[in-house]
Formats: structure tokens, sequence, C-alpha cells
């Protein structure tokens, strides 16, 4: 199989637009090493993977658990509120803040960054031939896609920076701010050669933040729309849960290493919906074949993660969501075609912290919760919305708060 699509030959659109593609997600070469390594390190020394960042998840997980349980029971989508949620994760480590969910600053943010993604369902050809957005007009919804960037960087980015960069560097919050900042001071004083800048930091704080949201929020949304469709896997998720933490306690990090099944549920979720089918844009550097054809050094190539995760020859019935494909003598087991993260050098640098959030997200949830459709045998429709992330198209859902079982 085929597991990717060539979009762009010899680079030649980005070398003639005169402008040097910053960020992580986008960048290339040195610039791209040097700024995803920081990020990494910044992300890791905050806990990313380690029990000491779940402990701030599950703050969150709990704040979300009570603003679902005041629903009463009641139906509601809870897209929004999911992914709001979430957001706050990352935000409490890249600017050492969470918000209230009614914030009026935050709820800008959060709109701005969803209507930025839904614009690039339309303006994604701008990343591969950066040319067209120079054409006239509102072609493709660039002008309204760069308009949502420039507002998440200017009111939201830039306004966090400015805070940091009053506050007296030693006694200065430790987030990613903060310590991209301390970096970039070291090395300008050092004399090395660099490309941390803040414009750079400007735009990872944007993808950061939004890379950081909208995946994980929307995997979460796939558990819900699976687990009504299977009730019978809802109830022996509940009940793995509750043989491990009993009828009062919460879930905890330590506690996925007990709960195979509930972690291929997960896993399956994940290779399911396939949340970005597309992964991101990599770069061609040595002329390569691949099945007969030719990709030349220095083609962008977009990656088909699905084309790996919904692969006939390698999973059996791949449409069928069937979470005992991951499992092997009451084991969790991980294919090598399990690639949701992408895979490589540019797979998903807060894959841990992605994990960390489903897993604490999904539990609480299940553990707290019955989870019903708003109509008995009305069920949400499994087909995703079309766009370059994968979700949900909206449905609503009821949350039956449990009894001790």
């Amino acid at each position: 199989m085929l597991v990717g699509w060539v979009v762009e030959e010899h680079n030649e659109a980005k070398q003639n637009i005169g402008k040097e593609v910053v960020g992580i997600v986008f960048a290339n070469g040195g610039m791209w090493k040097e700024q995803r390594s920081l990020s990494i390190a910044i992300l890791k020394s905050f806990g990313m993977g380690k029990s000491s960042l779940a402990h701030k998840i599950s703050e969150e997980v709990n704040v979300y658990l009570d603003t679902l349980a005041a629903l009463d029971g009641k139906p509601e989508d809870v897209r929004s509120l999911t992914g709001t949620s979430v957001s706050n994760v990352i935000c409490s480590i890249v600017i050492g803040k969470r918000f209230e969910y009614e914030d009026p600053l935050f709820k800008s943010f959060v709109d701005s960054f969803s209507r930025q993604i839904a614009a690039f369902d339309n303006a994604w050809p701008v990343v591969v031939w950066p040319w067209l957005r120079f054409i006239p007009g509102n072609f493709l919804g660039t002008k309204t896609m760069n308009n949502c960037v420039q507002i998440i960087r200017k009111e939201f980015g830039d306004k966090f920076i400015e805070l940091a960069l009053k506050e007296d560097g030693e006694d200065a919050a430790p987030t990613f701010i903060t310590s991209y900042l301390k970096e970039m001071e070291k090395a300008q004083k050092e004399g090395k050669d660099t490309t941390l800048s803040m414009e750079q930091l400007r735009v990872n704080i944007q993808q950061l933040v939004v890379a950081g949201t909208d995946t994980t929020s929307n995997t979460i949304m796939w558990f819900m729309v699976y687990l009504l469709h299977y009730p019978h896997v809802q109830n022996k998720v509940y009940q793995e849960i509750c043989s491990v933490t009993g009828p009062d306690r919460e879930p905890d990090i330590q506690d996925k290493v007990k709960l195979p099944y509930t972690n291929a549920v997960i896993m399956e979720t994940q290779r399911l919906a396939s949340i970005l089918p597309q992964s991101v844009p990599h770069y061609c550097k040595a002329e390569t074949i691949i099945q007969g054809y030719t990709i030349p050094a220095g083609t962008t190539v977009l990656p088909s993660l699905d084309s790996v995760l919904m692969d006939e020859e390698t999973w059996e019935e791949p449409l069928k969501f069937r979470p005992e494909r991951f499992l092997h003598e009451g084991r969790v087991v991980k294919p090598d075609a399990f690639i949701p993260f992408s895979t490589g050098p540019r797979i998903c640098m807060a894959e841990a912290l992605a994990n960390m959030e489903l897993f604490l997200y999904t539990t609480s949830l299940v553990k707290r919760f019955e989870l019903l459709p708003c109509t008995t045998g009305q069920l949400p429709s499994r087909h995703p919305e079309d766009g370059m992330v994968s979700s949900p198209l909206p449905f609503k859902l009821r949350f039956l708060e449990r009894s001790t079982p």
C-alpha cells in the first residue's frame, strides 16, 4: 500500500515566497530540530509522561465532571465543553494558567482556534503551495484562517509573553513561555547561532495549544460515540475500573497498567476514529522509491495514516469496533501499525501527554457516569465531519450519575 501522496516537488513554491516557515509543525531542517528539541525538553520538565503532571490533569478532569453533573442528566452536546477543558491542560503548561469555562478571553480564544481549524479544511492547499495566499480576496478561506491565527497570537500569545517579560527573570513562574525566554536569552548571551526568537515563540504557543486541544478532545468525543453504540463495552469498562479502584476512589494514572480492556477500548477508539488521517507534511530528504513510484529529494509528502490504521491486511475487519484486537492473553499488545500519533522523527511530540489525558478523562468519565443516548435507539452517527481533523458529527447525549457498583 502507498502510505502517502506527493504534493509538491522540490519545494520551489516555498523558496519563492521570501519568508521562512516558522514554528514546530511546518518548518524543517535545523530550525525544526532546535524548536522541537527545546519544546520537548520543556514539556518533559513540566512532567510530561510523569505522575506529577497526571495530578494536574486530574484536577481539570474533576472540574469537567462536576460541570457534566450539573446538567442533571439532560441531553447536551458537550463538544465545546470538552475542548475547553482539554485546552486548559495545555494552557496550564504553556502560560501557567487555567481558565474558568465562561471566561470571555478564553471563550474568544477557543472560538478563534475552532474557526481556524474549520477554515483550514478549505485552505490547506496554501500549506503546500504558499503562493496561493497572494490571490486577492478570501480565496479558499485563507483570509478567515489568517485572521483567526492573528487573533490567537496577538490577543492570547502576545498577552502572556508580555506578562512573562514583565516578571523578574528568576522569580518568573515556570511556564513554557518563561522557559523558552530563558533559553533564548542564554543562547544570545553566549553568541550561539540559534533560531530561538520571539516570532518562533509566538507561533509555537499557537501551535502547541491548538494541536494539544483539538485532537485529544475529538478522541474523547469519539470514545463517547462508540460507548453509546456498544453499551456492553461501556459496562465492561466500568466493571474493570471498579474492580481496580473500588466503589469510592477515582481512577489515577497508576491504574493504567491494571486496566487492559479499558486501554484496548481507548486504543481502538484512536485507531478507528483516525483523528488526523493525513498527518502533517513531511519533507523527502533523499530520492526514494516506493512501490515503483520515484519521489524526488526535496518533495513534500502528506502521509496517509488512514491507509495504515484501516489496512485490511493488518487489521481484520478494520471498520468494526473491536477492542479485543489489542489484547492477547489478557495483556495489551501494540502492533507496529498502530500509529495514531504518526511515526518517525515527526511523531507527535506530546504523545505522552495526550495518552495521559485520554486515560484520565475517559476512565473518570465512565466511573462517574453512565453514558446514554438522548432517546433509546437513536444513536449518533459514526461518520465523521469532513475536514483535516476527524470530528464526530454534532450529537447530544445524557450523563447519568452512577450509584456505587
